[in-house]
């Protein structure tokens, strides 16, 4: 493949003109099967008043058991004369409020920059470009072409 990647690094042939347009579709077919295989965990957390509550002698008698509840990922609002004064949030919800990135969003921003700054140079723009203004004919012929190479890729590595 012409794309850039760890492995083509420092071979002196200058990708042709297909096999950079190829390289850009590729790039978008990257996106997309990431964007099903990051899929980001949905933690919502409701308004205050949609809370169950307790008060804060309650939870000095039972912190055990709110904790419990927390955990499960259900906030808790503590109440002092009958008012909201706190809230009790699990780790999770703590991370999503404060914008904190689990690990899988931090491998996939890594991965997103690395790509992107492979795709920033003047041959992948000028192969962008003419992707975009490729007639449909050119775009199928492309497209053949990568598959044709990504078979006799696989079939190089299955009589390895």
């Amino acid at each position: 493949s012409a794309c850039s990647s760890p492995a083509n690094k420092g071979k002196a042939r200058r990708p042709r003109r297909a096999e950079q347009e190829s390289c850009y579709f590729s790039y978008i077919s990257y996106f997309v099967r990431m964007s099903t295989v990051y899929q980001s965990p949905t933690t919502t957390v409701p308004r205050v008043q949609e809370l169950p509550t307790i008060t804060a002698t309650e939870l000095k008698n039972a912190t055990a058991d709110v904790f419990e509840q927390v955990a499960a990922k259900q906030a808790i609002a503590i109440t002092r004369h009958e008012k909201p004064r706190a809230i009790l949030l699990s780790v999770e919800q703590y991370e999503a409020l404060t914008g904190q990135r689990p690990e899988w969003l931090e491998k996939l921003h890594g991965e997103y920059r690395g790509m992107l700054e492979r795709m920033q140079g003047p041959e992948q723009r000028a192969a962008a470009k003419r992707a975009f203004n490729a007639t449909p004919e050119q775009l199928g012929k492309a497209a053949v072409w990568a598959a044709e190479q990504k078979a006799h890729q696989k079939t190089k590595a299955d009589n390895v």
